[in-house]
């Protein structure tokens, strides 16, 4: 990473430290508040996608719409949405791809607490 600032706000957040530049990307309203529930997740744990839209109080049905405001996320590791996992707690969709979810899980110690492999929802029966 060539910008000093940049590599030093995304150690911060892998630490689990406070990001040290002001993160406010545009979005929806919803968004914003999906992206602000995603970034109050401590470093090296996770919560489901639809613990995160219980939180916002629109039931655990809102789960999906929590995963497409994540997927819309413009600064994946500040907004640290990598650390949203299914209600199983298997890995779901990331826009930087599975493997970096959980790289990024596990350089912060949250993968050993999943305990299942990187997964994708089970395609429906035909």
């Amino acid at each position: 990473m060539a910008d000093p600032a940049l590599q030093a706000a995304v150690d911060a957040v892998l630490e689990g430290r406070p990001c040290p530049v002001a993160v406010r990307p545009g979005g929806t309203p919803w968004q914003q508040a999906v992206w602000a529930a995603a970034a109050q997740i401590p470093a090296g744990r996770t919560r489901s996608y639809a613990e995160l839209a219980r939180q916002l109080g629109r039931g655990a049905g809102a789960a999906r719409a929590v995963g497409v405001a994540l997927g819309q996320n413009p600064v994946l590791v500040l907004i640290p949405c990598h650390r949203v996992v299914g209600e199983d707690g298997g890995l779901r969709g990331y826009a930087g791809g599975l493997d970096a979810k959980a790289a990024l899980l596990q350089a912060e110690g949250g993968l050993p607490q999943l305990g299942l492999p990187l997964s994708r929802p089970p395609a429906p029966p035909r």
